[in-house]
């Protein structure tokens, strides 16, 4: 298979959305998919997860995502890829405690449930940052919470 699979990373309101669909004009021979939660299963899944950082979580998002990882690889077969997150993401959300800090056991039991569940490798991967804290810390997922936007800004 000599298709590609481009990642577009970043947290919440850093414009990720904004430069996939400036991507779509300019590329419309590719195949362009949306974060894990925005399929029908995906959505299903994360209605059982409340925001936070436990093992649960972890696992019920990484359902979303072997969904997910399903979809990337049907579409590769036929096209190019460019995706609005991956397995990438879920460091940030799942690993940095709220401290800012790595959380190895964190970590260990997320790349354990990731290689269980045999995520597609991105050949690229693109993470967007912002200049504009004050901005992207309003956006819809903080809800003006600073400290969850730092702490999820430290992760990427």
């Amino acid at each position: 298979m000599n298709n590609k699979y481009v990642v577009i990373e970043g947290a919440d309101g850093v414009g990720k959305s904004t430069l996939i669909d400036t991507l779509k004009k300019i590329y419309p021979e590719f195949d362009f998919i949306a974060e894990p939660y925005l399929t029908d299963k995906g959505r299903s899944l994360m209605k059982l997860i409340e925001r936070g950082k436990n093992a649960y979580n972890l696992l019920c998002f990484s359902a979303a995502r072997e969904h997910y990882e399903n979809l990337i690889k049907e579409k590769l077969v036929n096209k190019n890829v460019i995706g609005d997150r991956s397995f990438f993401s879920s460091i940030p959300y799942s690993v940095y405690d709220d401290e800012k800090k790595y959380n190895k056991v964190r970590f260990d039991l997320f790349d354990s449930v990731s290689r269980l569940l045999g995520w597609v490798k991105p050949d690229l991967v693109l993470i967007l940052v912002s200049d504009d804290d004050e901005r992207v810390f309003k956006d819809e997922y903080y809800k003006g919470d600073k400290k969850e936007y730092e702490r999820i800004k430290a992760g990427f």
